[in-house]
């Protein structure tokens, strides 16, 4: 088994996650350690929290991260698997400058067109004091590391096409603002994702490498309830249409909760239908982002041991896990409670 000892997480060295409560070296879930403000967007990278941060990559000890959350260190923990994309070995990491981020993640506008509960009690969008602050983040952002960005993604809070600033910087990009630039990475919930929004935003297209759609269920029913205000006539219709682009890396996810267990390997066949080979099918452990109460999150929470329908939860991650093309962060859990043969009839 490979210890964490001699490999490396780039993320921290490499990224930052802007979000309107709070600047992070990595997705919140994954390394919780609040690094600033969004005030200090042009100033955290060279910040003493950050450095505590990449010490404890350093070091080994990974003491700011949660093995439960994070994918990639839940499956180097207890699988024993290194995903490249995040571990490089000491000797490798040596190569790799971080005198500034290399990606930064743009989550500091929640505008869009859905509420789901997983996510937000309410519709959210960005009032005009709000749009001012938001378009004050991007030019910070873009004057303290545009010169030497390599990649943007908007957006892990809300959905891309539903902000106006978000929007804008998409159909009206600037290389010149961004010269490095080679990999724009997008998460959306496909609503909005139509031909005539891919149309609009052609200076950008060459740079945009990789999407993620979140979608959360297999069924119209299901998708009514944990996708609030989307229509699923309407999504189905726009992945069609994302299926035949061939421009950048594909990744559709389900957040798993008691509501939509029963569809995790019905949602793995239809994307596999949807899109062949071109998309990773990835389902991710619930989160609190501070929508439920502590009693609503434990009926939510349909991965913990002491669920009731726990053992049913156990008989669908069998299903998927370890399909081609499927990643998913119940590592522990499959590991632990499942079988190395399972066979269904």
């Amino acid at each position: 088994m490979p210890s964490l000892k001699n490999y490396v997480c780039l993320a921290p060295f490499q990224y930052l996650e802007v979000h309107h409560m709070g600047i992070y070296g990595c997705c919140p879930a994954w390394l919780p350690t609040k690094l600033g403000e969004i005030k200090d967007v042009g100033t955290i990278w060279k910040s003493d929290k950050l450095k505590e941060v990449q010490e404890s990559i350093l070091d080994g000890s990974y003491s700011h991260c949660s093995v439960e959350l994070c994918p990639a260190l839940n499956q180097f923990v207890h699988e024993g698997i290194v995903d490249k994309g995040f571990f490089k070995t000491h000797k490798e990491f040596k190569k790799f400058d971080y005198t500034y981020p290399k990606m930064i993640n743009y989550s500091f506008d929640r505008s869009c067109n859905l509420s789901c509960p997983s996510c937000r009690t309410d519709k959210i969008m960005a009032t005009s004091k709000e749009i001012v602050e938001i378009d004050w983040a991007i030019n910070e952002i873009e004057n303290a590391y545009g010169e030497n960005l390599h990649g943007l993604y908007l957006s892990g809070t809300a959905d891309p096409f539903a902000s106006k600033s978000f929007r804008k910087l998409l159909t009206d990009f600037d290389k010149g603002k961004y010269p490095k630039v080679h990999n724009i990475q997008l998460h959306t919930n496909a609503i909005l994702f139509t031909e005539e929004m891919w149309n609009s935003m052609k200076t950008v297209q060459p740079y945009i490498k990789t999407i993620e759609i979140s979608i959360d269920a297999a069924t119209k029913d299901t998708y009514e309830v944990l996708r609030r205000g989307g229509d699923w006539d309407v999504l189905v219709n726009n992945l069609n249409y994302i299926s035949t682009l061939s421009l950048f890396d594909l990744r559709v996810s389900m957040v798993v909760q008691e509501t939509n267990y029963l569809e995790m390997f019905d949602f793995y066949v239809m994307m596999k239908n949807i899109f062949g080979k071109k998309a990773v099918i990835f389902f991710k452990k619930i989160s609190n982002w501070g929508t439920y109460t502590d009693e609503e999150f434990k009926i939510k929470e349909i991965h913990n041991p002491e669920h009731p329908e726990f053992n049913l939860f156990l008989l669908q991650l069998a299903k998927i896990n370890k399909k081609d093309k499927c990643i998913h962060n119940f590592h522990d859990i499959a590991e632990k409670y499942i079988p190395k043969e399972v066979k269904f009839i």
